[in-house]
């Protein structure tokens, strides 16, 4: 189309102080990408040189632009509702909801799943592996004393690390917890071929981010807003099926 597409990474001082980029301002580029959340005052001082923006993978409240992404909340749902079919009662979440749009409307899905389904959510089956300042994983964490049967992990990393402290403990998936996870990245297909998870579809993200920029671009007055697209569940055996036992 005869557009050129340059990459910025933003570094952790560019973030915090809510610095632009010298390359979004000289030149100027005709639109923007965001692609992952980050720091709202970022945001909004990217949005506020009145550039065409889209942002990817998050929204923010506050911010006059497009924001494509999956429909996180209802994934939360559908994962909880996945695993309450297979008999699982005590259903754990790992992740930090306050960390992102995206995992806190998987959290808030989840609990919407156990509260329909009239379970408890006991506040310990909350538990995070993951360190949001430098993005670091560990297998180093503790467990409830009241186990779960099975748990959602925000993404495949923190499932890959979710297991690896089940490993530590003697336990195994899914004989002693089922897991289901969301992305469907490399770590599902490899590392953990065992994982069921959600494909956000990546691909209809970035096309569907593309035809909303064109549309920011060829017209003053285009409706912004967030636009969902479809995920699939990719069934693999990470989730035991309680009901068979009973």
């Amino acid at each position: 189309m005869g557009h050129r597409i340059t990459l910025v990474v933003i570094d952790e001082y560019e973030e915090k102080n809510s610095k632009i980029p010298n390359c979004l301002t000289l030149p100027r580029p005709d639109g923007v990408f965001m692609v992952g959340q980050m720091r709202k005052s970022f945001c909004e001082n990217v949005c506020s040189l009145g550039i065409p923006t889209v942002a990817l993978d998050f929204y923010q409240f506050g911010l006059d632009t497009d924001f494509v992404l999956a429909d996180n909340f209802f994934l939360g749902y559908w994962a909880a509702m996945e695993l309450i079919k297979k008999g699982h009662e005590k259903i754990g979440f790992v992740g930090d909801p306050l960390s992102t749009s995206s995992i806190a409307d998987r959290y808030f899905g989840y609990v919407k799943g156990m509260t329909l389904a009239n379970l408890s959510v006991d506040k310990s089956w909350l538990i995070s592996n993951n360190d949001n300042e430098n993005h670091e994983y560990t297998a180093d964490i503790g467990f409830p004393s009241d186990m779960p049967t099975a748990f959602i992990c925000h993404c495949e990393m923190a499932a890959y690390f979710l297991k690896l402290t089940l490993e530590n403990a003697g336990l195994s998936i899914p004989n002693d917890v089922s897991v289901i996870a969301f992305d469907d990245t490399d770590i599902g297909r490899t590392t953990m071929k065992e994982l069921t998870t959600f494909n956000i579809g990546r691909h209809e993200i970035a096309e569907t981010a593309l035809k909303h920029m064109l549309e920011q671009l060829n017209s003053d007055n285009k409706v912004r807003g967030r636009h969902y697209v479809h995920s699939r569940l990719i069934e693999r055996s990470s989730i035991k099926d309680l009901n068979v036992e009973k």
